[in-house]
């Protein structure tokens, strides 16, 4: 997921973990980035996590690592009354050549 909470831009997934060759355990994670010009051109990490647990499906990895991270950017901003707006990342111009 891709979400502007605020000032925030949170950025979320989810991944199942490898061990001895077998999937064990799947693990949200978001990233909190914000854009010191404001502009949007130059987003900066500035907290990124991964859910305490395993879920149990990708899932519910997805829908914690959601929840987290959308509730972080609210406390970070103290306002609990932040909605979430979709953001589509640009993707960069590839100079040809």
């Amino acid at each position: 997921m891709y979400g502007l909470v605020g000032k925030y831009l949170v950025i979320t997934g989810a991944g199942s973990v490898l061990k001895n060759g077998n999937w064990v355990a799947n693990y949200g994670h978001y990233s909190i980035l914000e854009s010191a010009s404001g502009n949007g051109d130059d987003w900066k990490v500035i907290e990124s996590a991964l859910t305490d647990e395993p879920m149990p499906t990708l899932e519910l990895a997805q829908a914690t690592a959601d929840s987290l991270g959308i509730g972080r950017a609210r406390l970070l901003q103290n306002d609990f009354s932040l909605e979430v707006k979709s953001w589509c990342v640009p993707f960069p111009v590839v100079p040809k050549g």
